[in-house]
């Protein structure tokens, strides 16, 4: 079992890390070719077999010079080093990983012995990979080079190795080695690649830039590991990236999009629902809100980010504010008590806000275009503008939600019901000192978690509690003022959000999940309503504001006159098209 936070590292912040991890620390060359089967069935399940050699490197430079100089001349010699044999695949939330080691021996020479998985036979990982791989073929897909300062230090009794890695991922037509002879019965893969140098391989048409800090916990307590990343975080600027270096090789690979957009995906039940308490319903309900949020902010964070990785992202925090303030319940104990994790997601929220507001009055419908074009008057440009880029950036790599997200993860990975935490600081690698730990919120020692009926029947009381509310107030629409449709646009969010992370515990038979994703359905069109009125509001404010700015111009701005009318009736259509949807939904049941 692997645990560990992976950061990416600003480039102006690279010399100094580097300065604090160089006392104690050693240099390894890690040169690693990574296996799969023809048709990808490690990377479809999110796994991965390597073989790298690890190689120590010794540094030449002047006392008392630390980190990379043009002095730096280190060096390593390639017969000490030893293959190692490493199998990896998911286990639970991006935090923790299955992993499982084989020494394979000194080095002999460049050539990559080959790999087989079932050296890992017996083991968690070896399980997975034995239902995957079973007598398939395996081909070299992709290689890394990189330096690792590896630096340990301790906490009390917990153990903690923070590696800076710097180098590269390649892939390409000549990718890898083919396996000098197949073992365990398996057959040579009929496409596999030529031999070449590991971790270097011939004619790569693609390479990766890596430059990225992992802490991980070597031994002792999670809760530890996290105050150490926390301290991390705030004296480096670092931000999270849960991406492995296998997962970036595939991409590589498939030629696919690096940052892709990704969307919330439906909570499935577990094996052995029926049993699972409520704290283990809250964990299953935060993964799922930091699988959606993280590859959207990490996007935003790398300065990739699109407008719909803005729009996710704000979809994720509202969810994860969802999954606090309405699973927090489901432990005696509850979390987040003194609502740091929630105003941190909230700040977050609204800074993204602001960037999305100024997409949406950018981006003018076509039918209000052709109509300013049809009367001569000028277009605004439409998307993004880039001024809004360092904007994204600061608010994805924000220092309070990148702490905030390292206690989520923490949460997220564990195993056991919530304890209470004893008063802990976080080290550094030079410094004994650091940040109270702010991973974990206060407990009660005596808590006890609510079983799996409890947990239904809280949350059956919630939703069933927000369904009357939204629907007294669909009943009163039309006489409802500006602060109270927003209100209504809010609660049917939370509403549609909280069920969807609940229904396999809200709904198990599957007559009570029909009604459920019936009334799901029906939410999301109020949703779509609502939010089409919410922007088309908006942009009839910031029209009559620009309009009243302009009153005393000479010539006046007749595009700033049409803007205006076009967004009032636009406004007053989305207005009258919201009760239908509205009043749809009083009619149904939520389970």
């Amino acid at each position: 079992m692997e645990i560990e936070f992976k950061f990416c590292v600003p480039p102006d912040r690279l010399p100094a890390l580097r300065q604090a991890l160089a006392t104690g620390s050693t240099r390894l060359r890690l040169q690693a070719t990574y296996f799969d089967t023809p048709d990808a069935r490690l990377a479809a399940a999110h796994a991965a077999l390597r073989v790298r050699r690890e190689t120590p490197v010794v540094s030449s430079s002047p006392p008392g010079r630390q980190g990379r100089s043009r002095r730096d001349r280190s060096t390593h010699d390639a017969s000490a080093g030893h293959w190692i044999q490493t199998a990896k695949a998911l286990a639970q939330g991006p935090l923790v990983r299955l992993e499982d080691n084989v020494d394979l021996g000194r080095a002999q020479g460049d050539a990559v012995p080959a790999p087989d998985w079932r050296r890992h036979a017996d083991t968690p990982v070896g399980e997975r990979l034995a239902h995957l791989l079973g007598e398939a073929p395996l081909q070299a897909t992709y290689g890394t080079d990189i330096t690792r300062l590896a630096h340990r230090l301790q906490q009390g009794d917990t153990v903690v190795e923070l590696a800076l890695d710097e180098g590269h991922i390649q892939a390409g037509a000549a990718t890898g080695t083919r396996p000098a002879a197949p073992r365990g019965g398996q057959r040579r893969a009929a496409a596999a690649p030529a031999a070449s140098a590991a971790g270097d391989p011939a004619g790569a048409a693609h390479t990766l830039a890596v430059q990225e800090l992992e802490i991980e916990l070597v031994s002792g307590n999670v809760a530890d590991l996290a105050a150490v990343a926390t301290h991390w975080v705030a004296a480096h600027g670092l931000w999270i990236d849960t991406r492995s270096k296998a997962e970036r090789g595939e991409q590589l690979v498939r030629g696919s999009e690096p940052w892709p957009v990704v969307k919330a995906s439906r909570l499935t039940a577990p094996a052995g629902a029926a049993r699972r308490k409520g704290w283990q319903w809250q964990t299953l309900a935060l993964a799922n809100g930091l699988d959606h949020l993280l590859p959207n902010l990490q996007a935003l964070a790398a300065g990739q980010g699109r407008v719909d990785h803005v729009h996710q992202a704000r979809v994720a925090l509202r969810r994860l504010r969802v999954v606090l303030r309405e699973f927090g319940p489901l432990h005696a104990q509850g979390w987040d008590p003194d609502g740091a994790w929630t105003q941190a997601l909230t700040t977050s929220f609204r800074e993204l806000g602001e960037v999305r507001d100024r997409q949406v009055l950018q981006d003018l419908p076509e039918p209000l275009q052709h109509a300013l074009a049809a009367r001569g008057l000028p277009v605004p440009a439409s998307a993004a503008s880039p001024a809004d880029a360092p904007a994204l950036i600061a608010a994805a790599r924000s220092g309070a939600l990148q702490q905030v997200l390292v206690a989520l993860l923490v949460r997220a990975a564990q195993a056991q019901p919530p304890a209470a935490p004893a008063a802990a600081k976080a080290t550094g690698a030079n410094d004994a000192s650091g940040p109270a730990d702010a991973a974990a919120a206060p407990a009660t020692p005596d808590a006890k978690p609510l079983g799996h009926k409890a947990s239904r029947l809280q949350l059956q009381a919630r939703v069933q509690h927000l369904h009357q509310q939204l629907a007294r107030a669909a009943k009163r629409w039309p006489t409802l003022d500006a602060d109270a449709r927003h209100a209504v646009r809010k609660r049917a969010k939370r509403l549609r959000y909280m069920l969807e992370l609940a229904e396999p515990l809200l709904a198990p038979g599957d007559r009570s999940s029909a009604t459920q994703r019936r009334y799901l359905r029906q939410l999301a069109e109020v949703q779509l309503a609502l939010g089409a009125y919410t922007d088309a509001l908006l942009a009839q404010h910031q029209a009559d504001a620009q309009l009243a700015s302009s009153a005393t111009q000479v010539p006046p701005d007749t595009q700033a006159a049409y803007a205006a009318g076009y967004w009032l009736a636009v406004a007053q259509q989305r207005d009258a098209a919201c009760q239908a949807p509205l009043k749809r939904l009083r009619k149904l049941k939520p389970f």
